[in-house]
């Protein structure tokens, strides 16, 4: 009975392993392959593509550049794991910027993909909410950098320094082989535990009978 139990485990976890893994890799090239051919197009479209207000002068009068200063995300190579995200910044300035003279931009190494106005939301605070991020390659670097104009005679333009993104959605989501592989591993340790258990005890059985 121990023989034909151990037999019977066998060909469960070598079944499993040979549904398991071919099943998954091609679940898995599948999203990918079509997510990432379909996020190239949509890069494309967006290099021509500007959602950016023009700037609006404004009395006053200095010399000092806005501050910039980024408080979501406050990391380089931070990992975006969400459909959308708010970048938030926070821009000091003897005459504050006034709306529509701070812009985000986005682009990687040889593209700049948009730029985009940003919002005033509270005291120094401007937010952007980047709520096509599926549109975007996963698994790739983006750079972001802010742009401000204060509102003075002079214009001052500040710059803020250049943060790296990644796009990490469905990478992050997509199932583990290897802990698909430890569920089998584990499942098959439970049902021979099970078996041997039942085995034993019918052996205590029958032995009180003889």
């Amino acid at each position: 009975m121990l023989k034909k139990a151990r037999n019977f485990l066998l060909i469960f976890f070598l079944l499993s392993l040979a549904i398991l893994i071919p099943g998954g890799q091609i679940w898995h090239w599948s999203i990918n392959s079509n997510y990432f051919n379909r996020a190239n197009d949509h890069e494309r479209s967006y290099t021509s593509f500007q959602k950016y207000s023009p700037f609006v002068s404004a009395p006053g009068n200095d010399t000092a550049v806005p501050v910039i200063v980024f408080i979501q995300p406050d990391t380089n190579n931070t990992k975006i794991t969400t459909r959308d995200f708010d970048f938030i910044v926070n821009i000091t300035d003897d005459n504050q910027p006034l709306p529509g003279n701070v812009s985000i931009e986005i682009s990687n190494s040889t593209t700049s993909f948009f730029n985009a106005s940003m919002i005033l939301f509270r005291g120094s605070e401007w937010f952007f909410n980047w709520d096509n991020i599926s549109s975007f390659t996963n698994g790739k670097t983006y750079s972001v950098q802010i742009r401000a104009k204060d509102s003075s005679s002079n214009e001052n333009v500040g710059l803020s320094n250049v943060l790296h993104v990644i796009v990490d959605v469905y990478i992050s989501r997509s199932p583990g082989f290897i802990s698909g592989i430890l569920y089998i591993i584990a499942a098959s340790v439970i049902i021979a535990l099970i078996m041997v258990y039942f085995n034993k005890k019918r052996l205590v059985t029958s032995s009180k009978i003889k």
